[in-house]
């Protein structure tokens, strides 16, 4: 497996989705090492019976060029310009992949899950490559601080708090569960006063207009560039582009990288119609990293 593992991460991402399709992992327990898109290298543990854990190995290559571009973006600015006064948040850490890259460099890093299942695997992780700058966090993200309940899927993917989003087709809920859920402004109070740079990746299905809400003072008092995956549109991504837009915000949608590795275009400014191609959106106030990514936008 060793030999496979060095051919997967080194081969084009053309490549990729033929090797995921053809080769088989055998199902036992052994060691991955993921080449992340800033060249360093992280482990990873496969173990048996364990699909979750052969996710995360596999799909820091082939799930999104574009995510590992904007993180290793966002983290090699952060670590020149702000290295003791930057962080990383990831809101539906899940697997922990899109954490990866922050890890990789010591930039401090807080995950907010759940889920204990994908905490373990994200705790073993860190402690295997010997991770200390990081918080993981046990809630879910809303507009109260309280209890709610928490819609688990049978992948993981697609967990919720959103009880319409539990209730569709392509959702198979295994288990619900009473959860803690806080404001991102609860949370990160200590941050109010402070001009610290953050980047905050969302990606916990349909709650994000609560989420946003519960981090209004956190946003409006440090201006955080936020990833946000949003899978609903219409009326949901309108309101909150305006909510956004109103605080001075730029959005991007993220697209696959062409050749010349461009892959941002800007939002237009009425979506409801819009036929998008992507569930990615990029929010960005700050004027120093609307700069920084102009090379990666279409024309």
């Amino acid at each position: 497996m060793a030999l496979f593992n060095f051919a997967f991460e080194r081969v084009p991402y053309s490549l990729v989705e033929l090797f995921n399709r053809h080769v088989k992992i055998p199902n036992k327990q052994f060691d991955w090492k993921i080449k992340l898109y800033n060249g360093r290298e992280v482990v990873t543990r496969i173990h048996k019976d364990n699909e979750k854990t052969m996710h995360v190995a596999l799909g820091y290559k082939w799930h999104d060029r574009g995510l590992n571009m904007i993180e290793n973006i966002m983290v090699n600015y952060f670590e020149a310009k702000h290295r003791n006064n930057s962080i990383f948040i990831d809101c539906g850490a899940n697997l922990g992949m899109r954490s990866l890259t922050a890890l990789s460099k010591s930039m401090k890093v807080v995950m907010i899950e759940p889920n204990d299942d994908t905490n373990q695997i994200n705790l073993e992780r860190c402690r295997m490559n010997n991770f200390t700058n990081y918080e993981l966090l046990t809630f879910g993200v809303s507009n109260t601080d309280e209890q709610k309940k928490f819609y688990f899927d049978s992948t993981s993917y697609l967990s919720t708090l959103n009880t319409e989003i539990a209730e569709k087709d392509y959702i198979t809920i295994t288990n619900v569960m009473t959860i803690e859920v806080r404001k991102l402004d609860t949370i990160f109070a200590y941050l109010l006063s402070t001009k610290t740079k953050a980047y905050i990746k969302m990606d916990i299905e349909g709650h994000e207009i609560e989420a946003l809400s519960g981090a209004d003072a956190l946003i409006r008092a440090i201006s955080p560039t936020l990833l946000i995956e949003i899978n609903e549109k219409k009326e949901h991504i309108q309101q909150i582009f305006s909510n956004m837009r109103e605080k001075g915000y730029i959005v991007f949608e993220k697209a696959e990288p062409d050749t010349n590795n461009k892959f941002l275009s800007v939002c237009p400014s009425n979506v409801l119609d819009h036929n998008f191609i992507s569930n990615d959106f990029l929010f960005v106030k700050d004027t120093e990293i609307l700069e920084l990514i102009k090379p990666y936008q279409f024309s």
